[in-house]
């Protein structure tokens, strides 16, 4: 990572690096070597990410990044970066796993700090708000659900964003996703239930 970049003050920075694209598709320690991801184990989608084009950074010629995926979505991640010529594949092998552990403490207790005012969990959804969720999570639109559940329009809404609110999410489809997170959109359970 170069110092000179202001990585915080380039809104795209997370859509165009390709270290984020990276962290956002693993959720284990990895390590990059010559512009190529590895990890401890075979995994399809590092070949994926390999097959696509090198994960670079200007100055950076060995990583090992520890990412964190904590709940509400979000995202975070500790790297190590050199310019230095190492051993990264040694590094990581005697040190993956209690990096990934400190990562995790120190993320999710930053993020904890600058999110106190939020709840500690969010409150249990209503059978008809989940039952709306499942549905948009099907591609349903409003009226669709509106009229597969035999209630208006804006009562579907209500519940989607009384949903969302009870999430402490913003939006349709991060009320989606964070219900899935939670297990309430997740299984064989139909969107009738």
């Amino acid at each position: 990572m170069t110092p000179s970049v202001r990585y915080w003050k380039e809104r795209d920075f997370a859509l165009r690096s390709p270290y984020c694209r990276t962290i956002r598709s693993l959720a284990e320690p990895f390590y990059v070597d010559d512009g190529r991801v590895s990890t401890w184990r075979p995994s399809r989608v590092v070949d994926e990410l390999n097959e696509e084009s090198p994960v670079t950074s200007p100055g950076v010629s060995a990583a090992i990044v520890a990412p964190v995926h904590l709940p509400r979505g979000q995202i975070g991640a500790v790297v190590w970066a050199t310019s230095e010529p190492v051993d990264v594949v040694r590094i990581f092998d005697a040190n993956a796993e209690s990096l990934q552990t400190l990562a995790t403490r120190f993320v999710a207790t930053y993020s904890e700090a600058i999110n106190s005012e939020r709840r500690d969990s969010p409150r249990a959804l209503t059978r008809r708000e989940v039952q709306c969720l499942k549905w948009a999570a099907a591609g349903k639109t409003d009226a669709d659900i509106a009229q597969i559940v035999r209630i208006s329009v804006p009562t579907v809404r209500f519940h989607i964003t009384n949903a969302w609110k009870k999430l402490d999410v913003v939006g349709r489809s991060q009320a989606i996703y964070r219900a899935t997170t939670l297990g309430y959109l997740g299984g064989t359970h139909s969107a009738q239930g």
